[in-house]
């Protein structure tokens, strides 16, 4: 049962709503999908017809499906010509009108943020590789959660668990220690956030072929996202490679930017050039670690840090660690393309933009989208998702 957009371009977007297992027409007027990494994906209905309002409940399981121009249902394969919408959530928000309502889903992420709290000890992990400490997070939480089945899920091919973690096979190559700042009583999305803050992906260009780096060493943050229905996957973005997989091109020459252009943002509230990790159970063992080009460059950023050990070399390193990975802005650029596909944060774009002097793969950090009145309207964060204004004056300010 296809939900039509726009009356004036009825092919700008097609899509089938499923309700609590049940399909049903909806009169939309807009539909808003927001997602970023390390985050619920939320999309937000504008619903105009009464009675189907009745069906959306909070806590409702919620499946939409559809893609732009060409369609999809519920059922398919989901192989269309363009990039498609296969989102599974739950309605969490209702906002009532005088001739409708606007109900606010999120995917089955959010399920984290609603799960009990629990101790998390470093000895139950102690040398396991964090990628598979991550996703032993969400297997718990879906043998707690969906132990009774498809009662508490939903009837399809994964058994009815909320999370489906069954391409989650890689590996990180970072392995749990007990000086991690990670332990303690957390809800299972606070802990994932945190064994995540320790994982990277650490290319050292000097040891690759010629043509594929540059001789730098870089550390590649892991990531977590649902791309599609329930499916969760762990990235990271490589756009250092010389030959980057960009997903897509932006050209501005060939207007591919909307109006405004690219807003851009330099954040230097994350960064650390000059780390003293210090021993937790005795103060008077430390070590530091200070990179003098970046304090040159950008005016010393100092943190210190305590580490539940009392090895010197361990402290070193993780001073060496922190630093590496922070001793630079952060980047973000935010634009207006005139594509209008279905961009996902891990998408690669090679921008090019000779007015702000720019000819490079960024990775998307955050897209906006916004469907309706015979348009597709997408905001893409480029570079590193940005602090919202109140946050990095709070940071600054600490």
């Amino acid at each position: 049962m296809p939900v039509s957009f726009s009356y004036q371009s009825p092919y700008l977007f097609e899509m089938d709503i499923e309700v609590d297992g049940k399909r049903a027409d909806y009169l939309i007027s807009q539909m808003k999908i927001s997602r970023t990494y390390n985050k619920a994906t939320t999309v937000t209905l504008e619903i105009g017809n009464r009675p189907s309002i009745d069906q959306f409940k909070i806590g409702a399981i919620s499946r939409l499906v559809g893609a732009r121009a060409v369609g999809d249902s519920i059922g398919s394969t989901g192989d269309t010509v363009v990039k498609n919408l296969r989102f599974d959530g739950f309605v969490r928000l209702i906002r009532p009108k005088e001739n409708g309502a606007v109900v606010t889903l999120t995917d089955s992420l959010s399920l984290l943020s609603t799960g009990k709290v629990q101790e998390y000890k470093a000895n139950d992990y102690i040398g396991d590789d964090l990628y598979y400490v991550a996703k032993g997070v969400i297997d718990t939480l879906n043998s707690t959660t969906t132990s009774s089945g498809d009662t508490l899920g939903y009837s399809n091919t994964y058994g009815g668990k909320w999370l489906d973690t069954s391409q989650l096979y890689g590996g990180s190559g970072i392995i749990a220690s007990s000086d991690m700042d990670i332990w303690g009583f957390r809800k299972p999305k606070e802990f994932l956030d945190k064994v995540f803050g320790e994982m990277y992906k650490e290319i050292d260009g000097s040891a690759q072929k010629d043509n594929e780096y540059d001789a730098n060493i870089f550390f590649l943050p892991w990531r977590y996202n649902i791309f599609s229905s329930n499916i969760v996957s762990f990235y990271y973005n490589d756009v250092f490679h010389k030959v980057p997989k960009a997903t897509y091109a932006i050209n501005e020459e060939n207007g591919g930017l909307l109006a405004g252009g690219i807003v851009a943002q330099i954040d230097v509230s994350r960064m650390v050039n000059n780390c003293t990790c210090i021993s937790k159970s005795d103060s008077s063992i430390s070590a530091n670690f200070t990179d003098t080009h970046s304090i040159r460059r950008y005016g010393d950023m100092s943190k210190s840090v305590t580490v539940d050990t009392t090895e010197y070399d361990t402290l070193q390193q993780t001073a060496y660690r922190v630093v590496q990975r922070n001793k630079e802005p952060t980047y973000s650029y935010a634009i207006k393309p005139t594509a209008q596909d279905l961009f996902i944060p891990g998408d690669i774009v090679k921008l090019t933009a000779p007015t702000a002097g720019f000819d490079t793969p960024l990775a998307v950090e955050q897209v906006d989208t916004v469907i309706g009145n015979g348009q597709i309207d997408t905001t893409l964060v480029l570079g590193e998702r940005q602090l919202p204004i109140e946050e990095l004056v709070s940071v600054l300010s600490e």
